[in-house]
């Protein structure tokens, strides 16, 4: 729907900034203009790309930790903070309780 208008927008510009350029101007310019296009494709976007590599193995490797890990309890994986909260006190508990039965035991064995 908006691609005429948008085609005649380019148009404009670019008529625009060539009228505002003289071409001459430009020739002191082209030497950092490609060493800026050299160092952009020869460093910056392999640069860029393993970053993002190497962002997706720490994604996925802790994707797999949470999967495995007692956040996964109720196949919830996008729990909220309180839920996550909540998870915590119910372990916390969980290991106290268990310590001090332990404990309860170990008395009534010795006595």
């Amino acid at each position: 729907m908006l691609a005429p208008f948008n085609t005649m927008t380019e148009i404009t510009i670019f008529l625009l900034f060539g009228l505002l350029v003289n071409p001459a101007d430009l020739l002191p310019c082209l030497p950092i203009g490609i060493g800026a296009a050299e160092l952009l494709m020869l460093v910056a976007r392999p640069l860029a790309l393993s970053f993002n590599v190497v962002l997706m193995v720490l994604r996925q490797v802790f994707d797999n930790a949470i999967d495995q890990g007692w956040m996964a309890r109720d196949q919830n994986r996008h729990a909220s903070p309180a839920d996550c909260r909540y998870w915590q006190l119910e372990t916390l508990r969980q290991l106290t309780s268990t310590h001090e039965e332990v404990n309860t035991q170990e008395t009534l064995r010795a006595a």
